[in-house]
């Protein structure tokens, strides 16, 4: 990490949903190590107080918050907990999110609902709660999509609708924005790779562990990776961020070659690649 961008971060206060585990804790250590100030959140008590004890352990500022995103009272009362701690807020990334696998015609209607609940609506509360603080500090507020977010995906309906609502939400508040000094930011980030254990929704609207439904040969990218383009992307306070080359390969072929885009991912659908 450039020096210029350790020091921006410094002091800074940053709220992650969904940081107990996967590329939010990664994204937490790394800004850790800047001198920001984090705040961790999740629904598991037990691995948030874990990492927030190994975080302070390594002399990073961290505050630990127990919410649920998916109630906007839990989020009102997170946002609090966060200004009663810190007395600021500088940055909120919505990082938490359900995904899913199961054919469109399988899938029980809960999947929709669950994850439009977690994807969507898990970004959009946490934002209302905290924006009056956002503009106060002139902060930014980020939102995790996906690549999932730029074209339909086999298996993957319910999910890349949640990630894609995101893009009109992200669009809508950047320019009610705009002149207020807040950043606005949408990242698109790939298939990238999971801790042992990862859950998604199967069709029938279970929790069960990724490898059970889901035998794609996607290449998956480090998790280290995409934290340091997020990272990066506060920095430059960008709004839009395609990172990975699949990501700009898939945005440029539906763009230019939508019937070939179309065609690429039947085959690999059909080949068992995605």
């Amino acid at each position: 990490m450039r020096k210029k961008e350790s020091t921006y971060f410094r002091n800074k206060v940053v709220l992650i949903t969904g940081s107990s585990r996967g590329i939010g804790k990664t994204l937490a250590w790394q800004l850790g190590k800047t001198g920001a100030r984090v705040v961790l959140n999740g629904r598991s008590p037990e691995r948030l107080k874990n990492l927030e004890e190994e975080m302070r352990g390594e002399q990073v500022e961290v505050k630990g918050v127990l919410a649920d995103v998916t109630n906007p009272d839990e989020c009102t009362r997170m946002i609090r907990e966060v200004i009663d701690h810190f007395g600021r807020l500088d940055m909120l990334v919505n990082m938490a999110g359900l995904s899913m696998r199961g054919e469109a015609a399988d899938l029980h209607p809960d999947v929709y609902r669950m994850t439009m609940e977690t994807n969507y609506l898990g970004s959009v509360y946490p934002t209302l709660a905290a924006l009056p603080h956002i503009r106060a500090t002139r902060g930014s507020i980020l939102f995790i999509s996906s690549v999932s977010a730029l074209m339909g995906f086999p298996q993957f309906s319910a999910y890349c609708a949640s990630k894609m609502s995101l893009t009109a939400l992200a669009e809508s508040y950047r320019l009610e924005m705009t002149g207020t000094g807040v950043h606005i930011g949408i990242i698109y980030v790939s298939f990238t790779e999971n801790e042992r254990g990862k859950t998604v929704l199967d069709a029938r609207s279970r929790l069960v562990r990724k490898e059970e439904v889901y035998k794609g040969k996607m290449d998956y990218v480090p998790r280290e990776k995409v934290a340091r383009s997020i990272i990066r992307q506060l920095y430059r306070r960008r709004y839009r961020v395609n990172p990975s080359f699949y990501g700009k390969f898939l945005s440029f072929m539906k763009r230019f070659f939508p019937r070939l885009s179309f065609a690429i991912l039947h085959m690999a659908r059909r080949k068992g690649i995605i």
